[in-house]
């Protein structure tokens, strides 16, 4: 009717308030961040494998944090090891049977080399696939710059011939740091490949 105002008492407007109102009420309201990969242009193994699953569904947007979401909202085409750690340590508190795993694989990718499972510790570094990769093919900083030279820049070459000599001499590498991009690329020398893969455990 017609300029009637319904009013309503305090304790009647709690009743309405039902846990599953209030539920409904904040999906409304909340602002729900989104992702948006599409500025990945030219990623290393680990972004694409964290873009990959967030748009497979493996990994629900709901067990991102912002930090990772602002990541891969952003063009950012690489992600740190401690970073790396962060971001899959956040995930399996929402998921936990998620894990990365990168395998070692041969240039058909028909046999699997080498398998890591990463867990958001420091159970598996990537200095331990770095230490394979170097060991398994004999990878030496003259090797480097003979099979580089023709298809990375020179610098590249370089400071990858000058990282792998460094940590021939290091009596500890525990505080070297290492980027997944250097290790595919000396696997790449191989003709064999890296790929990452986010996983739900069974």
């Amino acid at each position: 009717m017609k300029g009637c105002v319904l009013t309503m008492t305090l304790q009647e407007a709690k009743k309405l308030m039902t846990p599953e109102a209030i539920d409904n009420l904040k999906g409304c309201v909340e602002d729900t961040p989104t992702v948006n990969i599409g500025n990945k242009i030219t990623s290393d193994i680990l972004m694409q494998a964290l873009c990959r699953s967030v748009t497979n569904g493996v990994i629900k947007e709901s067990s991102l944090d912002e930090k990772t979401i602002k990541i891969l909202n952003s063009t950012t085409a690489t992600i740190s090891e401690d970073k790396f750690r962060h971001i899959l340590s956040h995930i399996r508190t929402k998921q936990n049977n998620i894990v990365c795993v990168i395998s070692l694989l041969t240039g058909d990718m028909s046999e699997t080399i080498r398998e890591w499972v990463m867990d958001g510790t420091d159970s598996t570094s990537l200095m331990d696939i770095y230490d394979y990769v170097v060991d398994h093919f004999k990878i030496t900083p003259s090797i480097v710059r003979k099979k580089l030279q023709h298809t990375l820049k020179l610098t590249i070459v370089n400071n990858i011939a000058q990282f792998v000599s460094k940590c021939e001499l290091a009596k500890c590498k525990k505080d070297i740091k290492i980027s997944i991009t250097t290790i595919s690329r000396l696997v790449n020398m191989e003709s064999c490949l890296l790929f990452a893969e986010f996983k739900e455990l069974i």
